[in-house]
């Protein structure tokens, strides 16, 4: 049984949340399943998730690989899907956890010696107000410049499926995104 919050979802909706009243202690697994799979890019979901002590739910990712989750993420904190051929297969993995309670607190275990603080600001203005501030105020040659394309290449560091989207995305979105940049005021 899957409930399904959030854009996608009818229990709730990204329209209705303040509406909503989630109760994680309900569930066992919290899928944090990134809308890109990229190296090194690991979702906010997941970060949510276990930066929270309260919650005791283990997350399923998908995003990054899982020797990025490795390097940094605590022991046995996750799922990973790569580890499953098949979506049943992985089906099968929960249910066994979900019936031998000692096999799934070991998932939990490292929450009792591990305290994980996100700094993540509150808002995006908190985020990107800093941003635009020290790239104003910051002399850079030209030859000092990121070239962002050979930092972060989705061609290389993505799966390709998520490259077309990518590509779609850059022609589009991220055009708005930058006008938006452009027009925000800071306080």
């Amino acid at each position: 049984h899957i409930d399904i919050y959030g854009k996608c979802g009818i229990l709730c909706s990204k329209e209705n949340h303040h509406q909503c009243n989630i109760n994680l202690d309900e569930y066992y697994f919290y899928l944090a399943f990134e809308n890109t799979r990229c190296n090194s890019y690991i979702t906010e979901k997941f970060w949510n998730i276990i930066s929270n002590n309260n919650y005791r739910i283990v997350p399923i990712v998908m995003g990054a690989n899982e020797n990025d989750y490795k390097l940094i993420a605590p022991k046995q904190s996750y799922i990973h899907i790569n580890n499953y051929k098949t979506p049943e297969d992985l089906a099968k993995y929960l249910n066994y956890l979900i019936n031998n309670s000692e096999k799934y607190l070991q998932y939990l275990q490292w929450r009792e010696y591990t305290i994980i603080e996100s700094k993540f600001p509150t808002t995006w203005m908190n985020l990107l107000c800093p941003l635009c501030q020290m790239a104003y105020e910051t002399q850079i040659s030209i030859d000092d410049r990121l070239n962002f394309s050979s930092w972060y290449n989705p061609k290389i560091d993505c799966h390709h499926n998520d490259v077309k989207m990518f590509n779609k995305c850059k022609q589009t979105n991220l055009r708005v995104w930058m006008n938006w940049m452009h027009n925000m005021e800071c306080p």
